[in-house]
């Protein structure tokens, strides 16, 4: 019985038709005629209608039995599929369900309702697919093993576009004479799909319930260099998904390496943002999980992971002939860097500078294709400082200017040899913050001369500048790189930049700021992803070096390619059941360790507005192919529900109808009950 009905307790109500009919039965007890011999025709008059009588009352009990019987069926919620909809229509329906994390997980309580109240027949076939339609085979399948498996079905992070997905469905059915439906939470961070043509579509809206989510937006270290048994600073912007400020308290815990460190309290009080600070120090030299919990009750984002770890020295290349005293003193005695002066030749027949910081010196000589190379690194995310020679240096220049040609413009060479002064540098500068705090800024802000090889206009990337209006020292951002360059030959000594105070801390902070440095965090919806090899690697047999990443869970490995000095992965659209839960992983290559990667999903996800099936109704409202089952209520929806008249609905109007007859008979006939 509990499988054809919703409702089968209310089956009971059925023995009450025991009573029209005891009391019908009851009515006809025996009656006593009394006959005057002089009304004898009225007497024959009742005689003959009494039989008529009688089944004009029993009519009337059927149809009173028949309603009630229609009533207590209709409230038990019959699971018949007749007068379904789609009897007449040719193919398999089509079904996708949009998994992604937020559903399966954020709202998993609601997803897995869906199951109990499917209507499912070994006998009836369906199409069946979601986010992860790439490396499925289509085949139909039973919509009763469509319902066993539901609770079994995985988030995925990889996301199809709205063309995709219908291009999908049509496939399946290219005639469009199979219904579509659209099962999803549809979030209001992607665009509805346009449901147009002959094909009618289904949307199932799965509600979600409003509530305030909590999460860490972003984690980063304000220091440049981390040393060992050093404090710094550890800076967390967490993000609330309501606009209006709220007062409610929360905490959150950091974990370093699975031990509680700290634990503070906060609220979104003033805006839907907050900033705090974590003060740590590492206890050695090294990699270290790290990971933040929210106590809020969206639950399934609760866990941001991230990786510190100490910071390594400094690569810095000189490039040119001999590195002069000067920049030899501003790196070699100094922990924080590792400086090596080498030929142009050498550095560029390098294959692993990707993490390196270069200062180029001598540039004249540079071919034309030797400077594509320079380029390419720039584009790949190096980080370089141009300071030109004596040279007019014709080749550079028009390097430059090529760089340049998209901010209108234009470098010219210098032909006076004047003096120049650099005005002190813009306190409001960020650049120069660390420089500030560190040193007594007095000293450091008396001018120096200059003697410009070319002119450079100021813009609103100029570090520092001359009196005259032009650039001293520029920023020009080349793809993922940085290119500092300086106007004039610093290393000369006539430039009195050497002796000034602020040489050495800006040289510092040029490298230190603007080095390679490894993400905190990584999130799924970014699906590519980098991972360099150690220093002493060299690439021989890709077969025994492949990328794995590890944890707890098992391993997985993700798609790669070796592009010369590292390797571009991507993760895979489907992971196994366990590896598909945000965390810490151990990167290998072969059998060597090569660091942590932290993985968390997409700050998407964690938006959880969603559309209600009202606004999709208004949404589709001149649509007349697309229909919306409004589930927001109970959220009990049946396939029975996408048929045009449920059989509840059905069995009550019929109820309705039977009890409007028995009242017109009675008033037609005018038998008293």
């Amino acid at each position: 019985m509990n499988s054809l009905f919703t409702n089968p307790g209310i089956l009971w109500a059925l023995l009450g038709i025991a009573v029209p009919i005891w009391l019908h039965f009851y009515q006809r007890k025996s009656t006593t005629t009394f006959y005057f011999s002089d009304l004898r025709g009225l007497s024959l008059q009742n005689e003959l209608s009494k039989g008529r009588n009688e089944w004009k009352k029993l009519l009337l009990l059927l149809i009173r039995i028949l309603a009630l019987i229609c009533l207590i069926l209709s409230f038990s919620k019959p699971k018949w599929n007749f007068f379904s909809e789609e009897k007449n229509q040719q193919g398999n329906a089509i079904y996708y369900l949009d998994n992604h994390p937020s559903l399966i997980l954020g709202n998993r309580k609601r997803f897995l309702a869906l199951q109990d109240k499917m209507v499912a027949s070994s006998s009836n076939s369906i199409h069946f697919f979601n986010n992860e339609f790439q490396s499925a085979d289509f085949e139909p399948i039973t919509s009763s093993d469509w319902k066993s498996n539901w609770s079994k079905i995985l988030p995925s992070i990889h996301q199809q576009t709205n063309e995709s997905i219908i291009n999908r469905g049509n496939e399946l059915n290219e005639d469009h004479s199979a219904p579509f439906i659209l099962i999803s939470d549809f979030p209001k961070n992607k665009d509805l799909p346009p449901l147009k043509g002959k094909r009618h579509y289904k949307i199932l809206p799965i509600s979600r319930q409003v509530e305030e989510n909590v999460i860490v937006d972003s984690v980063w270290i304000d220091e440049g260099f981390i040393q060992a048994r050093e404090k710094f600073k550890l800076k967390v912007r967490l993000k609330s998904n309501l606009v209006e400020s709220s007062e409610k308290a929360y905490s959150i815990r950091f974990y370093l390496n699975n031990f509680l460190l700290s634990n503070q309290g906060f609220s979104f009080s003033k805006s839907r943002f907050c900033e705090l600070n974590f003060e740590l120090s590492l206890p050695s030299s090294g990699a270290f999980s790290a990971y933040f919990i929210v106590d809020d009750e969206v639950s399934f984002d609760n866990k941001f992971h991230f990786v510190v770890r100490t910071s390594k020295a400094q690569k810095v290349y000189f490039v040119g002939k001999n590195a002069p005293p000067t920049i030899r003193r501003v790196f070699q005695s100094d922990s924080l860097f590792d400086f090596e002066s080498i030929t142009k030749e050498k550095w560029l027949s390098l294959k692993n500078t990707s993490k390196a910081f270069t200062i180029l010196h001598g540039l004249e000589n540079y071919t034309n294709s030797e400077w594509q190379m320079v380029h390419r690194r720039l584009l790949e995310g190096q980080s370089m400082i141009l300071i030109p020679d004596p040279n007019k240096n014709h080749q550079a220049l028009s390097y430059l200017n090529q760089l340049v040609s998209s901010t209108g413009r234009r470098i010219e060479l210098n032909n006076e040899n004047a003096s120049l002064s650099v005005v002190q540098p813009d306190l409001k500068q960020v650049f120069f913050d660390k420089i500030i705090q560190a040193n007594s800024i007095r000293e450091k802000m008396k001018t120096w001369s200059s003697f410009n090889t070319w002119n450079f206009p100021k813009s609103k990337n100029s570090i520092l500048f001359t009196t005259k209006g032009f650039s001293y020292l520029e920023k020009i951002k080349v793809g993922k790189g940085l290119f500092f360059v300086f106007s004039s030959n610093i290393l000369e000594d006539r430039n009195t930049f050497l002796g000034h105070g602020l040489f050495l801390p800006v040289f510092h902070e040029l490298v230190l700021q603007n080095s390679f440095s490894d993400k905190l965090a990584l999130e799924y919806s970014k699906e590519a992803f980098q991972v360099f090899p150690n220093n002493h690697f060299l690439m021989k047999d890709p077969e025994k070096t492949i990328v794995k990443l590890t944890n707890q869970n098992g391993e997985f490995v993700p798609e790669q390619e070796w592009v010369g000095d590292h390797w571009n992965c991507r993760l895979p659209t489907s992971l196994e059941a366990g590896e598909v839960f945000n965390g810490i992983y151990s990167v290998y290559s072969g059998k060597e360790k090569l660091g942590l990667l932290a993985f968390n999903f997409s700050k998407k996800e964690s938006e959880i507005d969603a559309y209600s099936a009202a606004d999709l109704k208004t949404y589709y409202s001149n649509n007349s192919n697309v229909s919306i089952i409004d589930t927001s209520e109970a959220f009990d929806f049946q396939s029975d529900q996408i048929q045009k008249w449920t059989s509840s609905k059905l069995l009550f109007l019929i109820a309705f109808l039977l009890f409007l007859t028995e009242m017109l008979l009675l008033y037609y006939y005018k038998i008293k009950v």
